[in-house]
């Protein structure tokens, strides 16, 4: 739902023609974060939920916390944040460059 919502800000933005608005900025790299944290969070909770709900009936070996992590969400996670600090830099160009012509 974050990632949702960062890429709607993104998208007004854009739409816009504020490439490189500081909320553009802070839109991909809260989503970058949310992606992040969203790849270890996630399959580690569920795992978690799923050793519980086994002990609970007696089919596993107890509760135990499990730590897991999504690849894919992961990957998508830092490929945001290398598009993010490209953005960044974008930014800091485009004010050292306004008042040039």
């Amino acid at each position: 739902m974050t990632v949702a919502v960062c890429f709607t800000v993104l998208g007004g933005s854009f739409r816009r023609g504020d490439f490189f608005a500081s909320v553009s900025l802070r839109a991909i790299n809260v989503a970058a974060a949310a992606l992040a944290l969203g790849s270890v969070a996630i399959p580690s909770l569920q795992g978690t939920a799923a050793t519980s709900a086994l002990a609970r009936v007696g089919v596993g070996s107890g509760p135990g916390m499990t730590l897991e992590i999504n690849l894919v969400m992961a990957m998508a996670g830092l490929l945001l944040a290398t598009v993010g600090y490209a953005f960044q830099r974008g930014a800091r160009l485009q004010q050292d460059t306004e008042g040039l012509v």
